[in-house]
């Protein structure tokens, strides 16, 4: 009788509080799975925390993946240079605020410096595509030269590639850094008349940071691999093909080895000279002027430009200005 007079007096003092001895530190949850009882804030699926009205972001734009257009409030395209050859490879130093571009044509390297003036860098300097490594040095795809070269700070020029499996190369265009040293670079005609191409197609070289040469396209000489460019976090290499006007996609793994191709798009025509902004957006130059693509594919329009554009980078203070080089004339435009 003792026991059964205990247990009852305990199931009354269960009974009055509630039925639960932890209601300070745990929610209940609703039949679709919710956690109820949140009075100041929510968790959305995106990672933000937010009001439970919908007011402010306590943290606005934390986990936002919305596709911006970055032609939204673009500025207008200004002419800042003219008169030239045939201008192409512009490559932006940051510690410079200067812009350097090729004269094809002229075989010089031009700077555009940051009070406007222009100036020759390097003459007698074959040249199209450059670019800066992490050592300031440039990079050179000589084209005429049928060499992808590296210029010091001190003027001297060195060979990195010029032949594969015995072969001259075509005449190297345009180049893509990898962060862990390795080039990747494109090797069409242009230079030279197709017949005599020795190595015997269009080539995308891949040159690894200890000088190892492979090659991960080969196809017909009029195929004419251009621009390209690798995305911001370096898993996708891009490629512009000139006959075609198709972009291809590379997977790019972890050391730099070239993995599965896949068609990214397809610009109006004549594909040329490209760069990426940091969200992953795509402009690329084409007969209709720089083209924009989302990393989807998905086309966000054109920007239209006085001459035939043969290729474009991000420059300026904070980076928002994009600098094309047309034919005779340097441009810019600024970005939002």
């Amino acid at each position: 009788m003792r026991k059964l007079t205990l247990a009852i007096a305990i199931l009354i003092i269960y009974l009055s509080t509630g039925c639960s001895s932890s209601s300070d530190s745990t929610q209940d949850t609703g039949d679709d799975g919710s956690t109820e009882g949140q009075t100041t804030s929510e968790m959305d699926t995106s990672g933000n925390t937010e009001t439970t009205d919908g007011d402010t972001p306590v943290n606005p734009g934390d986990g936002d993946t919305t596709p911006t257009n970055p032609l939204d409030g673009i500025g207008e395209v200004q002419s800042i240079g003219s008169d030239f050859g045939f201008l192409e490879g512009p490559e932006y130093r940051r510690d410079q605020s200067a812009l350097y571009f090729s004269d094809i044509a002229a075989d010089t390297i031009f700077r555009l410096n940051d009070d406007g003036s222009i100036e020759p860098f390097r003459e007698n300097q074959p040249t199209n595509g450059l670019k800066f490594d992490s050592q300031n040095r440039l990079l050179i795809a000589t084209q005429s030269g049928r060499t992808l070269s590296r210029l010091d700070e001190a003027g001297n020029i060195s060979v990195l590639a010029d032949r594969f499996d015995g072969a001259l190369l075509n005449s190297p265009n345009d180049i893509a850094l990898h962060t862990n040293g390795d080039v990747y670079f494109t090797d069409p005609p242009f230079g030279i008349d197709p017949s005599t191409s020795e190595v015997g197609c269009a080539g995308v070289y891949r040159l690894t940071a200890e000088g190892d040469l492979s090659r991960f396209w080969c196809n017909g000489i009029d195929t004419r691999p251009n621009g390209i460019a690798l995305s911001p976090n370096q898993d996708t290499l891009y490629v512009a093909f000139t006959f075609t006007g198709q972009i291809l996609s590379w997977a790019v793994e972890q050391d730099g080895s070239i993995g599965e191709m896949a068609p990214f798009a397809t610009t109006e025509g004549s594909a040329d000279g490209m760069v990426i902004d940091a969200a992953g957006n795509l402009f690329v130059t084409s007969s209709a002027g720089v083209e924009v693509f989302a990393p989807d594919g998905t086309r966000w329009g054109v920007i239209a430009v006085p001459e035939q554009a043969a290729n474009c980078t991000l420059g300026g203070p904070d980076n928002k200005t994009l600098f094309i080089t047309a034919r005779t004339g340097l441009y810019s435009v600024v970005l939002e």
